[in-house]
């Protein structure tokens, strides 16, 4: 593969810290986006453990020094609202969880650095509104099966 870095995403979830609050722009009426945090591993590749080192050092000082991607860094065709944010941070993930992924993948293990974005937002999808109810009709009573 020679030297490169690979983005693996392993988990999902909904963050808890804002799950059901709305989005700044969020419309009266609408259901809240979906707020998730993206589980990580940055994945160095390299034929030396020197040219690894390095790599996730310079890749480490780049997140620690530009932690936001913003409205100038998330991609317009992603449908990004101007004032959305994702943090990027480095999380802890215990020796046992990090070989049971690696275990699980075909390739032996390398420098793995584990990340969370946090929070992406998933707009719901818009509602179509369909015409009003004009009758309803509801019957209550016992059926007779007298056949």
């Amino acid at each position: 593969m020679g030297t490169a870095v690979t983005l693996y995403l392993y988990r999902l979830g909904i963050d808890k810290h804002t799950r059901n609050n709305p989005h700044p722009q969020h419309l009266q009426g609408k259901p809240y986006p979906l707020s998730l945090c993206l589980y990580y591993l940055f994945i160095i590749w390299a034929d030396t453990p020197f040219v690894e080192n390095t790599i996730a050092a310079w890749l480490m000082s780049q997140i620690h020094q530009h932690p936001m991607l913003d409205q100038f860094t998330l991609s317009s065709s992603g449908c990004w609202q101007p004032d959305d944010q994702v943090h990027i941070v480095p999380i802890d993930m215990s020796n046992e969880d990090l070989m049971r992924l690696w275990d699980a993948m075909t390739p032996t293990y390398r420098l793995s650095l584990p990340y969370q974005a946090r929070v992406v937002r998933i707009d719901p999808d818009d509602i179509q509104e369909g015409r009003p109810v004009v009758a309803t009709r509801y019957v209550y009573g016992e059926i007779n099966d007298d056949r």
